[in-house]
This record gives structure tokens, sequence and C-alpha cells, in this order.
């Protein structure tokens, strides 16, 4: 084969071989095109089922009566798949139900699976945030995170008042000086609330306050509505003694060994002295013995009274106490050291005064004891008048009574133990009577009792303004002017007029019996009367009419007008 020919073929061989490669480059591309374009298929129809993400809301609301804020955060899944946290952060206070390993529910029926908890952030806080981490359930993981603003103002409402028994209070105290005073911490009491606090001073038998205590001074403060702090003082012997700050009145004395006030000193460790903040409400000091004197004073019901007088044990001299009072009581008794002496006072003996070896030591005036009974007010009624009766049970003091009707003038009763007083005071239904009798005070109303019917109205004492006029006594009529007597036909004047002191003459007879010269004495006629009787009827007439007069005045005057 000539060179020629073997060029030529070995050109033609070369040429198949590219021929060959290039369809092999083909198929090569071609299906490298498919993988592409099936790729590119899958992920353009898998995205959306591939989507995995926590979203995070949160709402806010202020609790006004604790003073917080309420964040609640929600977690929504919005994959088929449930999520799993893998990591929580919260700030600034944790979320109830909101942690690590808290799943997630898958959303289902187009509704996002949803987990929610609550975070309490004080009232103060500006903001409140939530970063979380989730894994699904094909293992994809995602992180997600949000922050709310907060204004910080979530505040309760201010209170106004605190109540009595849950109030804090503070306190000074400076036992050496004998003064100390109390305060309610932050606001007032509420009002009709009140606390007492008391300062008290003892007499002490050695220094500290192993032995008996008497009582020297105490003082006693409130605190209320309108009054916030309080300051007590009190006098302080010259010797040993002690001095209390206590929580309300109950003073002691004497007082013994142990820890006096325990309980309710101020600024100690018990209840309810712990409430108040300060120093402990205790001091003990002073020097030299007081020579102990000490003077108590008993209040009996029925008004007297006892003096108990003691020396202390501690004294080493005896000492002299004198006892009086201002009825002009007076009593001087020497009392040895450790001993005790007691003075009886009558009653009504005024204000006492107890000096030792030339210091007072006890002054006061009787008070009536807490458990003495009351006078009793009882009443009875009668159909006009009212009847008060006052009890003084036996025992007491006397006791003057007061009863005032309304609109009336009181009347007053000493009632003497054991005996009752009554006063009476007329009445009409429906008026009270006020009563008093010591710390008995009552209102009285008067009921009218059955059976009374109307009442009457009484009548009136005339007086000279309001007589009734009187009734005019019926004018005495005139006698009738007496006719005059006709004259007598039948008597002829007598002839011969009579002397003065003499005898008429005779008369002649008319009926012929006598002749006037003879026969039958002539009978004597009666006077003639007629115009000369007018001038007595006429007096006797006026006499009447006096008498009628006179009678009407006198009956005036026997009934006052």
């Amino acid at each position: 084969m000539s060179a020629a020919h073997r060029r030529k073929v070995g050109l033609h061989r070369r040429v198949e071989g590219l021929h060959r490669a290039a369809g092999r480059t083909a198929r090569r591309m071609a299906v490298l095109v498919s993988v592409l374009a099936g790729a590119t298929g899958v992920m353009t129809f898998a995205a959306p089922a591939s989507a995995h993400a926590n979203a995070i809301t949160a709402s806010v609301a202020c609790d006004t009566d604790s003073g917080e804020y309420r964040v609640t955060w929600t977690v929504a899944n919005d994959w088929a798949g449930k999520a799993t946290l893998s990591s929580v952060s919260a700030t600034p206070t944790q979320i109830a139900d909101i942690a690590v390993g808290t799943v997630v529910p898958a959303r289902y029926n187009g509704r996002n699976g949803t987990v929610s908890g609550v975070q309490r952030v004080p009232g103060t806080a500006t903001s409140a945030a939530l970063r979380l981490s989730s894994r699904w359930t094909d293992g994809y993981t995602a992180s997600a995170s949000r922050t709310v603003s907060l204004n910080g103002t979530c505040r309760p409402p201010a209170p106004v008042c605190t109540p009595a028994d849950t109030a804090a209070y503070g306190h000074t105290f400076d036992g050496a000086a004998g003064n100390a005073t109390v305060r309610t911490r932050n606001l007032p009491l509420c009002a009709g609330q009140s606390q007492d606090f008391t300062l008290v001073s003892y007499t002490a038998t050695a220094a500290g306050s192993a032995g008996a205590q008497q009582l020297f001074d105490s003082a006693t403060g409130v605190l209320d509505g309108s009054h916030r702090e309080v300051t007590l003082d009190v006098d302080l012997p010259a010797c040993y003694r002690t001095v209390y700050l206590v929580w309300g009145t109950g003073v002691v004395t004497p007082l013994g060994g142990g820890t006096p006030y325990a309980a309710t000193r101020l600024g100690g460790a018990r209840s309810p002295g712990d409430r108040s903040t300060g120093p402990v409400g205790a001091h003990e000091g002073g020097s030299g013995g007081c020579a102990t004197p000490a003077a108590a004073v008993t209040d009996a019901c029925d008004g007297s009274r006892t003096v108990h007088l003691s020396n202390g044990a501690a004294a080493t001299l005896p000492t002299e106490f004198t006892v009086t009072a201002a009825s002009g009581f007076s009593r001087t008794v020497t009392v040895r050291p450790g001993a005790t002496v007691d003075v009886a006072v009558a009653a009504d003996a005024g204000t006492l005064t107890v000096r030792a070896d030339g210091d007072t030591v006890a002054r006061g005036t009787w008070t009536r004891p807490a458990g003495c009974p009351p006078p009793v007010v009882t009443s009875t009624a009668d159909c006009t008048s009212m009847t008060v009766t006052v009890a003084n049970p036996a025992g007491n003091t006397p006791v003057t009574a007061t009863v005032r009707p309304r609109g009336g003038d009181s009347r007053t009763l000493r009632v003497a133990p054991g005996t009752a007083g009554s006063a009476t005071v007329d009445a009409e239904p429906g008026m009270t009577v006020d009563v008093t009798a010591g710390p008995t005070a009552v209102t009285l109303t008067y009921a009218r009792p059955a059976g009374c019917g109307k009442p009457v109205e009484p009548t009136p004492t005339p007086t000279p303004t309001d007589c009734p006029e009187p009734t005019d006594s019926p004018e005495p009529t005139d006698s009738p002017e007496p006719t005059d007597s006709p004259e007598p036909t039948h008597s002829p004047e007598p002839t011969d007029t009579p002397t003065p002191g003499g005898t008429a003459s005779p008369v002649p007879s008319t009926d012929g019996s006598g002749d006037g010269s003879g026969g039958t004495a002539p009978q004597p006629t009666l006077p003639v009367t007629g115009a000369g009787l007018t001038p007595f009827v006429a007096a006797g007439a006026t006499l009447t009419f006096l008498g009628a007069l006179f009678l009407v005045l006198g009956r005036r005057r026997e009934t006052g007008c």
C-alpha cells in the first residue's frame, strides 16, 4: 500500500472517530439536559410543600391588681409536621407553657398549629422579648424572635389608707430621757380605726429588772386616720428605773421578774411588737436605791378608796408616807423596808395626795370602777302623768338624777345607795322624758294606758284678765207703785182736826144707829193712806237692788276675778 493510500485511510478513520465522539457528547448532553430539567421540575413543584417557619405574636395587658404587665405569646407552625422547641429565651421574665421541649402542633386543615404562654412582667419594664429555635419532624430547623415595647407605667390603684390590723409602724425610743415617738410608716389608718401605744416608767428595786417594779408614770397616745404620729413623754424616778414602749394600753403594776412586755414591746421579736420598726422599747437605768416608796390606789363602788403603801425590799430606811384629801382627811404612816400598809379613805374625800419623805408619789380623784352596778331607771304611767323611778343599787355612791321632760322643767333627785327616788310629771301622749343618773342615761316616751279614753282638756285657772264676763243678774223689778186707796165714800172727813198728840174725834155713825149725840159709841176707822206710802215702797226697791249688786261683787271676789 502506497503512502498516499495509507494517509487517506488514516484520515477517514479519524473522521469516523470524530463522528463517534460527537455522538457520544450529544447523548451525554441530552442526558444532562434531561437531568437538569427533572431537577428543576422537582424543585418547582416541591417548594410549596417544603416551607418551615414559626410565626410569633404577642398581646399586652396591664394587671392593675398586681401592677404587672400580662404578655400573652403565641407561636404558630405553618408546616404539616410537628415542631419541637429546641431553645427558648425570654426577657425580662420566663414564659409559662413556652419552654424547651414544648411541641407546636402541625398545620392541619388549612390552620396553623399554635401554642401560647403568659409572661408576667414588672409594671416598670419597657420591653419584653422572645427568641426560640424549632426542629421539625423531617429534621428541618429554624429560628424566630419578637420584641414588644412597654411604657413602664403599669401600676395598681394607689391606696388611700391602711387597715389598723395590717398597718406597719415605725418608732423612736430614748428610755434614758423618757420619750418616744410612734408613726404609721406609709399611709394613715382607715377611717374609724385606731391603734394605741403606751410609754411607761417604773421604779426598780435594783439595777436591772430582776426584782419587783412599781409604776411611776405612763403616757398613752392614739394613731388614727387624722393622726399619723404621736409623741410620748414620762417622768423618771431619780433611782433605779425601767422604761418600756409598748403596744396598746395594758399597763401592768407591779411588774415581777422575767421579761416584762415580752410580746408587746415595740421593736421586739414577737408579735405585735415586731410590727413597728425601730430600737427595742425597753430601757434599764438610773442609780441608787429608791427607798422605793410606792403608792397604789384602789377605788370602790361606794366612793371609798384604799391606798396601798409599800417600801421596796431594797430600801435601807423606813419611809414616811402622808395621805391627805381635799376633804381635810390626813394620815401619816411609816412603812419599814419591804413592808406594805393600807390606808382606807371614806367616800367623797375629794382629790387624794400621797407623799413619801416629802415627795409626791401618787395623786388623783376617785374613778368609778368598771364593775359597779349602774342606777336603774323605770317608769309608770296613768292617764295624765308619768312617774319616773331611779333605783341606786346598794354599795354605790349616792347618785344625783335629773328628770327632764321635753319642753318642761327638770326635776332633780338625790338617791342614796340601796334606795329609790321618784318624780312625777304631767304628760301627754308621745311626750319624752330624758333621765340621767350617774352613768345611766335614758329617754322615756309616755304612752297613755288603755282605758283612759279621750284626754280631758285642762281648765285654765282664771286670771283677772281672762275671767269670763259675769252674767248680769236680773235687775230687780220695782214694786208696782201702789195705787192710792180710794177715799172712803162712807167716811166723811172729820169735822174737827185732831190736835197733835191727841186722838181723833169720833166719826158719826153712818148706819143711823147713832145720832152723834148719844147711843152707840162711834167705831174708829183705818188712817187714810194713798200718796203717803209711795216713798216707803221706792226705798224698799232701792235697797233690794243694792243687795243684789253686793252679792254679784262678792262672788267675783271669791273666784279671784
